[in-house]
């Protein structure tokens, strides 16, 4: 059965794959326990929006999320892919999603996640996943095209750096 899981499937069985697949700031009601343990099986890492935000949203002691994003790239080692589900930005921010979820990262957050994707050299790969037009074309198309552009921008950032004398 095909879902929208199965680009990430299809990644962690292909031999010639060897980056680390992290997905940033899932959340239990859209993630089943089977899929969890799919990922993690194969060499994956999920970091939960619980972890980055408490308890149902609620502000906790962890570090920032763009803080905890950083410690995520900054321990993977080689080269990292980054999914960004956009599943995970709270519907009030990013509506037009398959699964729009009441709690999530905020639309600053996803662009702030961006930027420090593409400014950080482990990131090889990147994708912004889960918008559906059809629930809404407006301000996620939007939101999504400025995600982009933040990666960009960091990934600008990134050359700039290569490019400085030593």
């Amino acid at each position: 059965m095909r879902h929208s899981g199965s680009p990430f499937w299809l990644l962690l069985n292909d031999a010639d794959f060897d980056g680390v697949f992290t997905e940033f700031a899932c959340q239990g009601m859209q993630c089943s326990a089977e899929h969890a343990s799919f990922v993690t099986g194969h060499g994956g890492k999920l970091v939960w929006l619980s972890e980055l935000l408490g308890t149902a949203g609620a502000p906790s002691a962890t570090p920032s999320v763009c803080a905890r994003f950083q410690d995520v790239l900054d321990s993977s080692p080689g080269k990292v892919f980054v999914s960004f589900d956009i599943d995970s930005i709270r519907s009030s921010d990013c509506p037009g999603v398959s699964c729009p979820a009441t709690i999530g990262l905020t639309a600053d957050h996803a662009l702030r996640l961006c930027y420090l994707a593409g400014k950080h050299p482990r990131v090889a790969m990147v994708d912004v996943s889960e918008m559906n037009p059809a629930v809404e074309g407006y301000r996620t198309p939007r939101l999504v095209a400025f995600m982009l552009y933040h990666f960009l921008l960091g990934l600008s950032q990134r050359a700039k750096k290569g490019r400085e004398p030593k």
